[in-house]
């Protein structure tokens, strides 16, 4: 997998912003974004996206991590 940067928030800490690459060969989009406290939580449940189950399947998720 080659993914290919395409932008970052400018307005956050260098390393600390939602940031989006995209996987051409798959045609998906990587975001790595804040990790969200639960009343963002609490509100991503109570409002889900019309016509989607409430999860995300396992072939719908990849992980980005960093160094610390």
């Amino acid at each position: 997998m080659a993914l290919r940067f395409i932008g970052v928030d400018p307005n956050t800490r260098q390393g600390e912003s939602p940031a989006v690459w995209v996987d051409d060969d798959k045609r998906e989009l990587v975001i790595r974004g804040y990790r969200p406290d639960e009343q963002l939580l609490q509100q991503i449940h109570d409002n889900p996206p019309p016509d989607y189950a409430a999860s995300i399947p396992a072939h719908g998720t990849r992980s980005v991590s960093r160094s610390a």
